[in-house]
């Protein structure tokens, strides 16, 4: 386990002390604090979250239902292949997100597809510094899938796409890409974009699933290569 700093517990005023260390330990795990295989003990989690063995082996159980811990034969939990995980995660997000698109072009108002532009021009700035700027680069990619995704009117398909979220940005594909592989998958958006502002439900659509696309064959190709 890295010895790192990690995200400090909320107060019992946010919530039971068996969610704070669920969450705290699943954000660790998708920010890849972890490596594969690593040991969970509960004593020496209990101390880096900084609660007792109970809430521990609590948050623990939920992850390993959720499959980001491994339970071993003799008891002992570690941590699980994740990279198989988002591989899985992605392969849905490729089928339901083109869809959520598709509602969106129905629905959005000259207001949201404004915000949506703010967030493409932030991205085409920041682009030429990917290579310093990457936590920048990728929090705003995933604030512009996530913010037509809410445009969709379906609480249903936002709800279930809301579950996989942690899973888009673990490990950080993207900067895996080439240069120039960065820069086109960025500008795929401006052809999303056009096809929502034109309310071109099917075009949209076939536009977010090859872009997606993108995503999942690049941690195919991860995967490949490990």
């Amino acid at each position: 386990m890295a010895g790192t700093a990690h995200p400090e517990l909320p107060g019992e005023d946010g919530g039971s002390l068996g969610d704070s260390a669920y969450e705290s330990l699943r954000a660790m795990l998708m920010a890849g604090k972890f490596q594969r295989g690593d040991r969970l003990a509960e004593n020496r989690v209990g101390e880096m979250l900084g609660v007792s063995r109970t809430p521990v082996r609590e948050a623990l159980a939920r992850l390993a239902a959720e499959g980001l811990v491994e339970v071993r034969p003799n008891g002992s939990r570690v941590v699980a292949d994740l990279w198989a995980k988002v591989s899985e995660v992605l392969a849905i997000r490729g089928k339901l997100e083109p869809f959520a698109v598709s509602l969106a072009a129905h629905r959005m108002t000259g207001e949201q597809f404004r915000a949506l532009e703010t967030l493409q021009d932030r991205m085409e700035k920041v682009l030429p510094s990917a290579a310093s700027a990457m936590d920048e680069l990728l929090d705003l990619n995933q604030r512009f899938h996530w913010t037509i995704v809410t445009y969709c009117g379906n609480a249903s398909l936002v709800e279930v796409l809301d579950r996989f979220r942690p899973f888009t940005i673990f490990p950080r594909i993207l900067t895996r890409y080439p240069p120039a592989e960065l820069e086109l998958a960025i500008g795929e958006h401006r052809a999303i974009m056009d096809a929502l502002w034109h309310r071109d439900a099917a075009k949209s659509e076939l536009l977010a699933a090859a872009h997606l696309e993108r995503g999942i064959a690049a941690v195919r190709g991860v995967l490949d290569s490990r």
